[in-house]
C-alpha cells in the first residue's frame, strides 16, 4: 500500500491551494493531514481518491481498487440497528455474500460497540456513529482508508475512541486522516501541515 504525490499542486475558484508537494507513503501506519480551514485538507484527500484532477504533478494511490473514504459525518441506515449496518454495507456484488456474524460480532467489539448491537442508528451519539463508520470500513479491510474530519465536533471521550479507532485500522491500513484536532495528529505517524506549503 503506497501513496506518492510528485510536485503537486492544487488550486480552488481563483486561489492556489498549495503547491509543489512532495509526499511517499507506504502502510500501514497513521498520516494526519493539518492545516487551517481553507488550506486543502479535503480537496487533498479527494484528489487521492481521484475525484479531483491535480492541477499540477502526479498522484500514484497504490492499490487504487482498495480505496477507502469515510467522511465528516457519516452516512448510516437510521432506520437500522448497529449490526444491520455493518451487514448491508457489505453486501457483496452479486448481494449473496456477508461477512459472518461471528467477525461483525468482533468487530464490534473492538470498536466498542457490541453493547450497541441491536441500537438504532438514529440513536448513536456523533462519536458512536463515527466508530460505526469505522467498524464497517474495517470489515472490508482496505488497504488504504482516508478520513475527512471524522472527530469534528465530538466531546472529547469521544475523540479519544475515534482516534483509537484509527489507530487500530493503522495497525493494518494505510490511514491518512485530515484533521484540526491535535489529539489525533498527535497521535499519528507521519504529520502532514499544509499551512507550510500555502502559496
Amino acid at each position: 500500500m503506497r501513496i506518492e504525490a510528485n510536485s503537486l499542486s492544487l488550486i480552488a475558484g481563483n486561489r492556489r491551494l498549495f503547491a509543489d508537494l512532495n509526499v511517499a507513503w507506504d502502510g500501514p501506519g497513521l498520516i494526519a493531514v493539518i492545516g487551517p480551514s481553507g488550506s486543502g485538507k479535503s480537496t487533498f484527500l479527494s484528489s487521492l481518491m481521484g475525484w479531483t484532477r491535480p492541477d499540477e504533478g502526479s498522484i500514484v494511490v497504490q492499490p487504487a481498487s482498495s480505496v477507502w473514504l469515510v467522511p465528516q459525518n457519516a452516512p448510516l441506515l437510521d432506520s437500522r440497528t448497529v449490526h444491520e449496518n455493518l451487514e448491508v454495507a457489505l453486501l457483496a456484488d452479486d448481494d449473496t455474500l456477508l461477512p459472518s456474524r461471528r467477525s461483525i460480532d468482533e468487530t464490534l467489539a473492538a470498536y466498542r460497540l457490541d453493547h450497541q448491537t441491536n441500537v438504532l442508528a438514529k440513536h448513536l451519539s456523533g462519536g458512536e456513529r463515527q466508530r460505526v463508520a469505522l467498524a464497517r470500513v474495517a470489515l472490508r479491510q482496505p488497504h488504504i482508508l482516508l478520513a475527512d474530519e471524522v472527530t469534528a465536533g465530538l466531546d472529547p471521550a469521544s475523540v479519544k475512541m475515534v482516534t483509537e479507532a484509527l489507530c487500530e485500522l493503522a495497525s493494518h491500513t494505510l490511514v491518512v486522516v485530515a484533521t484540526h484536532d491535535e489529539r489525533v495528529w498527535s497521535a499519528s505517524d507521519i504529520v502532514l501541515d499544509l499551512a507550510e506549503r500555502a502559496i
